[in-house]
């Protein structure tokens, strides 16, 4: 065989050879891509939903590509002379890839544990957050029902009549934020003149000569009541003179201011219908060696009106001791009766809790008035029993606040 044929034959084998790795190459190119896709779908699949996988992806596609383009610069090499480097690059190759994918692998390891401390950081956060927002939407749904339950249907409510006075306990009331404020309009203005009377069974105030004082808002809604007088309660003693017994506690004295519906035009023709009274009520308790000056405008003046229908003037803002018991934060209200014969089922109650105190002497006046033109008997207990309600009352606590004008 001539030299020529030998190198023929040399160059024929070593492009046969440089053929057939080309092609292993090529195979194991694609096989090992197949196998990074394989392990990336897998590693995809368990972890956590909110990371973001595309920055890895792009780290081992870019690893891929830098890795296939090495192998492609090698195919090139060989191709011009060299191939006996391509034995190189097939034995690297697993190696390099190794790295790579160990590499990735920490990397998202380390993105994970990230975003796991970041999610226990924020869990908490998110929980309480959603814990806020779901004991508020309760409380909605609590407020919205008792809203419901306490009157908004005026009419419906004031037919809900019972007999007064009655024992109050905040637990069987509904507690009610949505009233307009209790506005009080000239109870305590200094203008016109006023009276005190003793009329066999109470110590009555009444004015005249002035615009008459008037309540609105609160439980009355749009009505507008009248003042028409201020009397009190009281026993022998300094522990039993109320009527409404607030949490089991009886007080000293209990004075009612009583209003009739202005749409009714007088107290006569309102005092039958059911809507026709409103009466506010305020406990005043006896304390020792405490006197209260404001109250003193009418404990002083009681003792002018010992017989029976004696009258004397008082100064025209004799009634500033209530404002006292209508700074209370809030008061209660329900649909009862007179607490005197006929006992008509008019009256729309408002009940401050808080008590005013006095003192003893300043109660003492009021059991010295006298009940008979003969004076043999001292009115000393004019308290009507609590009533034990036949039906479910309706007791509402209004937190509105007290406007006076």
């Amino acid at each position: 065989m001539s030299n020529n044929d030998n190198e023929t034959q040399t160059a024929e084998t070593s492009q046969s050879r440089y053929n057939t790795r080309k092609r292993k190459l090529s195979e194991e190119k694609e096989t090992h891509v197949k196998e990074v896709k394989v392990k990336q779908d897998h590693i995809d699949k368990s972890e956590h939903k909110k990371l973001k996988p595309v920055e890895d992806n792009n780290e081992e596609e870019n690893g891929e590509e830098v890795l296939l383009n090495e192998t492609d610069d090698k195919l090139e090499e060989t191709k011009n002379g060299e191939p006996e480097e391509v034995e190189e690059i097939k034995d690297d190759l697993p190696s390099e890839s190794e790295k790579r994918i160990t590499r990735s692998r920490k990397s998202r390891k380390r993105k994970l544990s990230e975003e796991k401390e970041k999610d226990d950081e924020v869990k908490p956060e998110t929980s309480r957050k959603r814990k806020e927002r779901d004991e508020k939407e309760v409380e909605e749904v609590v407020v919205k029902r008792k809203h419901q339950d306490a009157i908004l249907t005026v009419e419906d409510w004031r037919l809900q009549k019972v007999q007064s006075p009655i024992a109050l306990k905040h637990e069987d009331s509904n507690e009610y934020d949505n009233f307009d404020p209790l506005e009080f309009h000239g109870h305590w203005d200094s203008e016109g003149d006023a009276s005190f009377t003793n009329n066999g069974y109470t110590a009555t105030v009444m004015f005249k000569n002035r615009e008459a004082p008037f309540l609105l808002g609160g439980p009355l809604h749009e009505d507008i009541f009248v003042f028409e007088q201020l009397h009190f309660h009281w026993s022998s003693d300094d522990h039993s003179g109320c009527e409404h017994i607030f949490e089991g506690k009886a007080y000293s004295m209990e004075a009612h201011a009583v209003h009739y519906n202005s749409k009714y035009g007088s107290f006569k023709d309102a005092v039958d219908k059911h809507d026709g009274l409103a009466v506010v009520a305020f406990f005043l308790q006896a304390t020792d060696d405490f006197e209260n000056d404001c109250f003193k405008k009418l404990s002083e003046a009681v003792k002018e009106i010992v017989k029976i229908n004696s009258t004397t003037d008082v100064r025209p803002d004799c009634l500033t001791w209530i404002k006292e018991g209508a700074q209370c934060k809030g008061y209660y209200t329900y649909q009862g009766s007179l607490t005197t014969e006929p006992y008509f089922e008019s009256v729309t109650w408002i009940i401050y809790p808080k008590p005013i105190h006095i003192s003893n002497q300043q109660v003492e006046n009021f059991r010295a008035m006298k009940s008979t033109p003969c004076e043999q008997h001292n009115i000393l207990n004019n308290v009507r029993p609590v009533q034990t309600p036949q039906k479910k009352l309706d007791i509402i606590y209004a937190r509105s606040h007290r406007l006076s004008v």
